[in-house]
């Protein structure tokens, strides 16, 4: 309704159909950088001279050939390229105080800027220069960050799981309450007891036993 406002409405309708002409290149891209993670080699295996990830024998992990770093490159280049003009090209006709009132966009664009520099960072790190080690990279976790994005199903059921995961929560806290003090009963109920001078003979031990009891 905000964009029905706008005084260049015409305008926003033109470059809307234009950005939902390239739907299919924007799911295709989705895919292809989450494939990306099964292709690209790890940055374990680049540091590892003795053995080369190629050797099944010593690496076994599955058939698909890896591709080289500027391969790889090249490959993560194109991709981030068309992954911003997706994220970004909604400005040409939502209008830039529209689209940073989504708070989806403001974490894709926070997620853009971590690629863009975690892909800068790997470019130094290949660099014949090479001024730094990079003991690992955001970029794959974060594709697939963008992956769930995407798709809204799995954004609700990321939604659902967290409100799953505060109840699970709630229930281990009460779960923890009730052992600390049941330990506690046991151990005043048996401190003069037999079994209490062998067995149960500190509240640690005492909460240690309720605990594989229970």
């Amino acid at each position: 309704e905000q964009i029905l406002d706008q005084e260049n409405y015409g305008t926003s309708t033109k470059f809307y159909f234009i950005f939902i002409r390239f739907d299919f290149l924007w799911t295709l891209n989705y895919f292809a950088l989450l494939v990306l993670n099964f292709l690209e080699k790890p940055l374990w295996c680049l540091g590892n001279t003795e053995y080369s990830c190629s050797d099944r024998e010593y690496y076994f992990l599955g058939q698909l050939p890896y591709l080289t770093s500027a391969e790889s490159l090249i490959y993560e280049t194109i991709a981030l390229i068309i992954l911003l003009m997706h994220n970004l090209f909604p400005i040409s006709y939502e209008g830039l105080s529209i689209y940073w009132k989504n708070p989806i966009n403001k974490l894709e664009v926070i997620l853009l800027v971590i690629m863009v520099v975690d892909l800068l960072a790997y470019v130094l790190y290949l660099s014949p220069v090479g001024y730094f080690s990079l003991p690992f990279r955001m970029a794959p976790y974060v594709r697939v960050v963008f992956f769930i994005l995407s798709i809204i199903e799995l954004r609700e059921s990321i939604v659902i799981l967290a409100g799953m995961l505060c109840t699970y929560f709630n229930v281990l806290a009460l779960s923890f309450l009730f052992l600390l003090f049941s330990s506690w009963v046991a151990f005043v109920m048996f401190e003069d007891t037999g079994q209490g001078k062998t067995i149960l003979t500190s509240f640690g031990t005492t909460l240690y036993h309720m605990f594989v009891l229970f």
